[in-house]
């Protein structure tokens, strides 16, 4: 059972919290992993990242998520992940032709795919196709609110995000590719944050905030259907990077936990 949890800043509070349940992270074989960008690289996506590189120590995971890549060949990025090329590790990421490429040079990675690199509109046998290239796979929220769907593939694959934020946005995936298309421009950084909580940020986008019917809520709905599936079936959770701060996050972290007890 995997657990993605973000931001590396955060290492040293998770290797603590490892250490004080100890054994209730052995009893339900739970495989913590902390997520974040990959600093000064241009396959970032989503996400400003944190640029502080993780100790060794505890799993990691890289969230290289850009849509757009121009660079397979950049320097810095490859040394980084031929440095944590090592069994336990994760890559999480968006482009194909990049995860193919990876895939032939870093042979210990677990690969999963973004939450953020699936359009909805193919619909979702496509999560099939996905199925083959990588060992998960972050759905939409969508295919939870169909749940006859999710039931249809290979739901061990499947790491289900565990979130109050991004739920049913009908601008998710054009929000992350916008935001890793500008990484760099940090003039930029306040558009990583909700546009529906504060939509004076459309004025700043080709998007019409009147073409869309939908307001941020707390997406309690959807976190009671996520609820409702047997955690045995899956392949585990993930908390997004919502600018929480560590008790949030561990408040979360506390929440799965009931839930896979409860299975």
């Amino acid at each position: 059972m995997i657990i993605e949890v973000p931001y590396f800043k955060y290492i040293n509070q998770y290797k603590l919290f490892k250490m004080q349940n100890r054994k209730i992270l052995e009893k339900y074989d739970i495989d913590l992993k902390v997520y974040d960008g990959l600093g000064n690289s241009p396959w970032n996506g989503g996400r400003f990242p944190n640029h502080d590189l993780p100790k060794k120590g505890i799993n990691v995971s890289f969230a290289i998520t850009a849509h757009t890549i121009n660079d397979f060949n950049h320097k810095e990025s490859h040394k980084i992940l031929k440095d944590y090329d090592v069994p336990g590790n994760s890559i999480v990421i968006s482009n194909l032709e990049l995860l193919e490429k990876l895939k032939t040079i870093y042979k210990n990675y677990i690969y999963i795919y973004s939450i953020t690199a699936f359009d909805i509109n193919q619909g979702f046998d496509k999560y099939q196709n996905i199925e083959q290239l990588v060992d998960y796979i972050v759905p939409r929220s969508e295919l939870i609110d169909n749940i006859e769907e999710f039931y249809k593939l290979n739901t061990e694959q499947y790491i289900l995000l565990y979130s109050y934020e991004c739920s049913y946005c009908p601008l998710y995936t054009e929000h992350y590719k916008y935001i890793g298309e500008n990484i760099n421009d940090q003039s930029k950084a306040h558009l990583t944050k909700c546009w529906f909580k504060n939509k004076k940020l459309f004025n700043e986008l080709k998007y019409n905030v009147d073409d869309y019917d939908y307001e941020y809520t707390s997406s309690a709905k959807f976190h009671h259907k996520l609820t409702d599936i047997d955690s045995n079936v899956i392949g585990g959770y993930k908390i997004g990077r919502n600018f929480q701060d560590f008790d949030k996050i561990k408040d979360e972290l506390w929440e799965i936990i009931k839930t896979i007890e409860k299975y």
